[in-house]
């Protein structure tokens, strides 16, 4: 017997995505409940998202398939061909937050396939650590019927983000989206793969790892040492399980990297890696080019590309 369930709620969107049903009494456990149609997505194995209309089919609380009506008429997913799926959401349905650009604001999507997109847009870093917060995996679009499209940072070309009547740049950089920090005939951004370490922050973190795996070591051995010599199987376990964890914390490798930055020339569309080891002779072809440099050298330090880029920009 199939019994129609008007309502469901979608779990965390997961390859085994899951849902508590609004069930109706009399539903017995063997019988399959299917959900109405609600505006959702289904992103494919292969990464491909569609939106649309969504509804499941479910047998025992488990998802058989998800039935999808879009523009090019119905399809039928099994389960193991869906990455994920779930329901639309409106711009009110996200938490407003600290950082403006990731709320939700008048922008253009420029996508790769030449078509632009207009209307708010609220951006997504790669990760939720805060060192990747310039690193943009995908773009939120309010759609006219107000749901909410991700697009992902490969479709993209360019986007531009209105707050308060400042114009912030983004670009697609090997999948990613990078934020224009400084705008102009040079056109900045930070390196979201640098290769230069910080060897001496490195150095003294695995130092410190190193001090602390000894002493976690002579610690284990003073407190358990004689009971374990005196044949105490606790102590014995005790001292293996410290010294492990002291050989593991030993074994720590440390690689903190030094900021790098894109440089654009707007004119030439030409990319430059700035890194400590180049910064000096970069900056030294910027001197050439406007003669003003030659009386700024407090900018003429790696820790000051931002404002040399933007003195730079005004000489021109």
């Amino acid at each position: 017997m199939k019994c129609i369930v008007f309502l469901f709620i979608l779990c965390p969107l997961f390859a085994n995505a899951q849902y508590e049903v609004m069930s109706v009494s009399g539903v017995e456990p063997n019988q399959t409940i299917v959900t109405r149609y609600d505006v959702g997505f289904i992103t494919k194995n292969s990464g491909e998202r569609l939106e649309g209309k969504i509804q499941l089919k479910v047998k025992k609380g488990d998802t058989l398939e998800v039935r999808f009506r879009g523009d090019n008429g119905k399809e039928v997913f099994k389960r193991n061909v869906i990455q994920s799926f779930g329901l639309l959401k409106t711009a009110g349905d996200y938490r407003v937050v600290k950082d403006e650009t990731k709320n939700f604001h008048p922008g253009i999507i420029h996508l790769k396939n030449g078509n632009k997109l207009n209307g708010r847009i609220a951006v997504r870093a790669v990760s939720d650590a805060e060192e990747f917060g310039f690193h943009m995996g995908s773009v939120l679009f309010e759609k006219p019927d107000q749901y909410v499209s991700i697009i992902s940072a490969e479709q993209i070309s360019t986007a531009e983000q209105t707050i308060n009547g400042k114009v912030t740049t983004y670009e697609n950089y090997k999948g990613g989206m990078l934020r224009h920090v400084v705008e102009g005939n040079l056109i900045v951004m930070r390196n979201p793969y640098p290769t230069t370490e910080r060897s001496g922050l490195n150095n003294l973190v695995n130092q410190a790892a190193d001090s602390a795996a000894k002493e976690m070591a002579e610690r284990s051995l003073e407190r358990n040492l004689g009971d374990a010599i005196a044949g105490d199987t606790d102590a014995q376990d005790q001292i293996e399980e410290d010294l492990d964890n002291a050989q593991e914390l030993s074994n720590t490798n440390a690689q903190f990297m030094q900021n790098e930055y894109l440089v654009r020339s707007k004119d030439s569309g030409d990319l430059t890696i700035v890194k400590p080891d180049n910064f000096d002779q970069w900056a030294a072809g910027l001197k050439m080019k406007c003669a003003a440099l030659h009386d700024r050298k407090d900018l003429m330090r790696y820790n000051k590309i931002y404002a040399l880029a933007r003195f730079y920009n005004s000489c021109n």
